[in-house]
């Protein structure tokens, strides 16, 4: 078995996150569950402090104060793989994001190593070492954990520094240095982990092809479902699903049988919740009489505008993405091509108009449709 540290005392986790902050580059992930609650139960977060291992006992643990200040310390970086999720783990028991953070399946992609690389595959590729993955799905939250359990959790730190030196490596040998770290600073972005309740309405899919009024109602209620998840604790669609507010910005209800008739909300929400989402449906329309008509907040992509173009671009992605062996997705998604050929001052367009993605494409693309109009 891999040799760790086991901490699972606020006295012990105060020596040793003391001491990590001596180092320079510390490996982190975390294991947790996330049914129930709309914040995730962390049950372990393992830690490579230059080879050694610590595995930090979060059902036991109370006060992490002294890890938030190792979260917190500029001085060292922090390596994550695909760690988007981790940093909302780190936010509910430290009330601190990591800073400067490395995440190593960015970095693959532009290490020529693929796009969405898991992490057993980019060990694997990078060490040779095959990582099990038989504990994936385990109650991360039960005590006393097993031997298996442990041996999985530790290893999925182990090489995480060894894994970064040679991606540091390679990428610096094939000159994507700077848009790699451009890219990690935008997808590592806090917001990215937890985004403003108001901004949750862009997340329901089919909101752009609702009208202005269905739209500005879309963002009431989404808003009012983000607030209600985060102050209860429960998943966003335990309160009512993405269906169920798209239902109620094209048709608000505004009395509980009708809601109940509408089938939108579960029996249990609806008991729960019911009157609190009219209420939110209420609110809004006297917003929008005090406030009258809005402009639209999100724009529909007009598909048979884009048609025309799109397989151009596409082709046009894919021969830069080979020049610079690179994955075709990292340098643009279908719909970021979609919405720049509809129109420039798209929201999704903006991404390939700024940054690194200009310089490797985005510039090639605006030549192809001005010269294509």
């Amino acid at each position: 078995m891999q040799p760790f540290e086991y901490v699972d005392t606020n006295a012990e986790l105060n020596r040793v996150g003391a001491a990590w902050n001596s180092v320079s580059v510390l490996g982190l992930d975390t294991e947790f569950i996330r049914e129930r609650t709309f914040e995730p139960i962390a049950g372990l977060i393992q830690v490579n402090a230059e080879g050694t291992i610590y595995l930090l006992d979060c059902v036991k643990l109370t006060d992490f104060s002294a890890f938030a200040q190792v979260l917190a310390n500029p001085n060292i970086l922090k390596l994550l793989h695909s760690g988007t999720e981790d940093l909302q783990v780190f936010a509910a028991i430290c009330a601190t994001l990591p800073r400067p953070v490395f995440d190593t399946q960015i970095a693959a992609a532009f290490a020529g190593l693929g796009a969405s690389v898991s992490y057993q595959r980019l060990v694997a590729e990078l060490t040779g070492v095959t990582l099990a993955k038989d504990q994936t799905r385990s109650d991360w939250l039960a005590r006393p954990l097993s031997a298996n359990q442990l041996e999985y959790a530790s290893l999925d730190v182990v090489h995480l520094i060894d894994v970064y030196q040679q991606l540091v490596e390679r990428i610096a040998q094939r000159g994507f240095t700077r848009w790699c770290e451009a890219e990690m600073a935008r997808v590592m972005h806090p917001q990215r982990a937890y985004p403003l309740p108001e901004e949750m309405y862009k997340k329901v899919k089919g909101a752009s092809r609702l009208n202005p009024l269905e739209q500005h109602r879309l963002r009431a209620l989404a808003t009012w479902r983000e607030e209600v998840a985060i102050a209860r604790d429960v998943p966003r669609n335990h309160i009512v699903r993405d269906v169920g507010l798209l239902g109620l910005a094209r048709r608000p209800l505004y009395e509980l049988e009708a809601l109940r008739s509408a089938e939108l909300l579960h029996p249990a929400a609806l008991r729960k919740y019911g009157l609190d989402l009219l209420g939110a449906v209420e609110d809004f329309d006297a917003q929008r009489a005090m406030h009258g008509a809005r402009a639209p907040l999100l724009q529909a992509l007009d598909k048979e505008r884009s048609a025309a173009n799109i397989a151009s671009l596409q082709a046009l992605v894919e021969s830069r993405a080979a020049q610079l062996d690179l994955p075709t997705p990292l340098l643009a998604r279908k719909r970021d091509l979609e919405a720049l050929a509809c129109d420039q001052k798209h929201e999704d367009a903006a991404l390939l108009l700024s940054d690194w993605r200009y310089e490797a494409v985005g510039r090639d693309l605006l030549a192809f449709l001005e010269n294509n109009e």
